[in-house]
């Protein structure tokens, strides 16, 4: 029809706004009174006055000749529950208003769960398929959901007493004995499902291939015997021992330490086969008085280092007397004597010789000219023995008489 026609044209020039009220609607027309241009050429009449209800729905032929998105709502669902309801108006599809981000929805997908609107989308989490069985795989399809396909992998029963075992059915089982034997004839071997193999020790008779031993019995898990052959030879500088293989003696020379009877050598160490002298040790006297000087008399002591009480000077002639020393510079009066029964002594400097202080006889004062020249010394020509007594010059008066004192010989 004419009217139709111009319709469709309007639609497109002007979205049928306006210009005809009843566009896809009745197919009669109502003259307005004025001309309408017909696109094709022609004048079409216009109604004097529009439809009293204008038809809402796309005309059939409209839908037919795929000029309009949409006949109804239904055509503008696009299954998702989170972008709101789609409307059909004026042959075109008009979004709806999403859900709030949270709302239940059903993604349609068996593999997800917990579906809930996000962002205008519904959205699941993936489902857990995991069975937990190592005799299945798991798997999961979008329609039917979670499937578990029993396997024929190898798996664990959780038996330590079993190995190989093998899944039938969904179930883990079969697999074999396991072998516990550790070799060892002194263990008694045995499996616990609780905790696995056990090696518990036993006393059983044994052997352990040495023919050096006899008797051979199981201890803490060991096999021992008792020693049949002996083989010392008295020499620290050999390692002995029984060949287990022929029972027979064998002697090995060593480097361990060893005394070779000197106490004055150390350390010793065996070379060779036999001890060897070691370095000679340092001798050491004892030194009773603490003067630092050792008696001279004394039996010295070996050793490394000094022992309490000793020092390596033994020189001094009388260690009972700290007075008494080699070097003494300090005169006396009087003799020592050093120990019980010995002879009364005036070498305080372990010198073997009485040193005397006052050596010069003669003392005197001699006038030459104006001159008075001092002799300063034991007046008479004897010189006074240790301990002895006398005069003794010491000086000269103004007038040239000598001045003198009583003094005893000092020695050392």
């Amino acid at each position: 029809m004419v009217v139709r026609s111009v319709c469709r044209f309007a639609l497109v020039a002007l979205a049928c706004s306006g210009v005809f009220a009843g566009c896809g609607g009745d197919d009669t027309v109502t003259d307005t009174g004025g001309d309408v241009p017909d696109i094709a050429g022609d004048q079409v009449e216009a109604d004097a006055e529009p439809d009293a209800e204008p038809d809402a729905e796309p005309d059939a032929d409209d839908a037919a000749d795929g000029s309009c998105e949409c006949t109804d709502d239904t055509d503008c669902d696009d299954g998702d529950p989170c972008n709101g309801v789609e409307q059909c108006a004026a042959c075109a599809c008009a979004p709806g208003i999403p859900e709030a981000d949270g709302t239940v929805c059903n993604d349609g997908d068996a593999c997800t769960t917990d579906d809930a609107c996000a962002a205008g989308v519904c959205t699941g989490a993936a489902r857990a398929c995991d069975d937990g069985n190592p005799c299945t795989d798991d798997t999961c399809d979008a329609a039917t959901g979670c499937g578990h396909e029993n396997n024929t992998s190898a798996c664990d029963d959780g038996d330590p007493c079993t190995d190989g075992e093998v899944c039938a059915d969904g179930s883990c089982g079969g697999g074999t004995e396991t072998d516990c034997d550790d070799g060892n004839p002194c263990t008694d071997d045995a499996c616990d499902s609780a905790i696995g193999c056990t090696h518990a020790d036993n006393t059983a008779s044994c052997d352990d291939g040495s023919l050096c031993t006899t008797d051979d019995v199981c201890a803490a898990g060991v096999c021992a015997g008792t020693l049949a052959v002996t083989c010392d030879d008295g020499n620290p500088c050999t390692d002995d021992a029984c060949d287990p293989a022929t029972g027979g003696c064998t002697a090995t020379n060593n480097t361990a330490p060893c005394d070779d009877g000197d106490e004055c050598t150390a350390p010793d160490v065996c070379a060779d086969g036999a001890c060897t002298a070691g370095p000679t040790l340092p001798d050491w006297y004892a030194d009773a008085d603490g003067d630092t000087f050792g008696d001279r008399d004394g039996t010295p002591v070996c050793a490394a280092t000094a022992p309490d009480g000793h020092v390596a000077d033994h020189t001094d002639c009388c260690d009972a007397n700290d007075d008494v020393f080699p070097g003494q510079t300090a005169w006396f009066i009087a003799q020592y004597t050093c120990v019980d029964g010995d002879a009364p002594s005036w070498d305080y400097n372990c010198n073997d010789t009485p040193d005397m202080r006052y050596t010069v006889a003669g003392g005197d004062c001699t006038r030459t000219g104006t001159s008075c020249v001092t002799t300063v010394g034991w007046v008479g020509a004897i010189i006074r023995t240790c301990g002895g007594s006398g005069s003794f010059v010491t000086a000269c008066s103004s007038t040239c008489a000598p001045v003198s004192e009583t003094r005893p010989q000092e020695c050392h």
